[in-house]
C-alpha cells in the first residue's frame, strides 16, 4: 500500500494544502506484525502469513527519519482496513485527511523534514541525519522555532501572537541546517549558526527568503539579500 498526506508543499504558512503527498519514513503496522517505514514513494510492504483482512495504521511518530510529537493538539494517524488484491492485502492511508492547524502542522514537518533531510544528504554527502530526530509541534510559546544542540529536537510554535504554524518550509529548513553545523562540530558561533540555518532554507528552496510572512502577511522573518557580513555583524535571529 502507499501512505500519503495533505501538506503545505509551499513557501507561505497560508499556503494552499495539497492532498495526496507521497510520506517518506512514515511508519506502518498490523497487529501481531512489526511496524515498516515507507520508502521515498509512500509505499510499505509488511510481509506475514496472517490471512486478512487486516487494521492497518500509519504515523510520523517513531520513524527512522524523524519522531514528530504533537505538544498541543492529537497524534496523527490514519487507519484502513485491507481489501485483496490478487494474493496479497492492500490498503493505502491518507495522514491528514481532514486538516486542522494542529493537524497539518505534523503532516508538514514530516514532509519538509524529509525534503530538507535529503536536499543535505545529496550536497553534503558526508553529513549523517540523526535517526529518528525529534520533531516537536504546536508548542504552546507562539512565534518561536528551535534547535537544541542537546537533544537534536526541532521544536516549532503553534500559531499566535499574530505569528503563523511554525512549522513550514523554511522554518523547518533553518533549523534543521542547525542540526547540520551540530554534526560537524557543534555550535561554534551562534550567529554563523544561524547563517547555516539560513542558507539551507534559502538553497533547498531556491529563492533568498526565509520565514516568508512570519510575523505577519507580507513581514518575513529576513532575506539573504543583504551586505550583512560574519563576523563583523553580530545581530541574531530568534529563531
Amino acid at each position: 500500500g502507499k501512505v500519503t498526506a495533505t501538506v503545505n508543499t509551499g513557501l507561505a504558512p497560508g499556503g494552499t494544502l495539497t492532498p495526496g503527498v507521497p510520506l517518506e519514513g512514515a511508519m506502518v503496522s498490523i497487529p501481531s506484525v512489526p511496524a515498516q517505514g515507507t520508502d521515498a514513494n509512500g509505499d510499505y510492504l509488511l510481509a506475514t502469513s496472517l490471512p486478512g483482512p487486516f487494521l492497518v495504521s500509519a504515523g510520523i511518530a517513531g520513524g527512522p527519519f524523524f519522531d514528530v510529537t504533537p505538544l498541543q493538539g492529537a497524534l496523527l494517524v490514519a487507519t484502513a482496513t485491507s481489501v485483496p488484491n490478487g494474493s496479497v492485502q492492500v490498503a493505502d492511508l491518507a495522514l491528514n485527511a481532514m486538516p486542522t492547524e494542529f493537524s497539518t502542522a505534523q503532516a508538514n514537518a514530516a514532509f519538509h523534514h524529509d525534503a530538507i533531510r535529503h536536499y543535505a544528504e545529496t550536497w553534503v554527502p558526508t553529513f549523517v541525519p540523526f535517526a529518528a530526530q525529534p520533531v516537536l509541534v504546536n508548542a504552546p510559546t507562539p512565534c518561536q522555532s528551535s534547535y537544541s544542540f542537546v537533544t537534536h529536537a526541532l521544536t516549532f510554535s503553534a500559531a499566535g501572537g499574530g505569528c503563523p504554524n511554525a512549522a513550514y518550509t523554511t522554518i523547518v529548513d533553518h533549523e534543521f541546517g542547525h542540526g547540520v553545523d551540530d554534526f560537524f562540530g557543534g555550535l561554534t558561533s551562534e550567529a554563523l549558526s544561524e547563517a547555516t540555518g539560513d542558507i539551507f532554507a534559502m538553497f533547498a528552496t531556491g529563492q533568498p527568503i526565509v520565514g516568508q510572512d512570519f510575523y505577519a502577511p507580507g513581514l518575513s522573518l529576513r532575506t539573504g539579500e543583504n551586505s550583512l557580513t560574519w563576523p563583523q555583524a553580530t545581530t541574531i535571529c530568534a529563531s
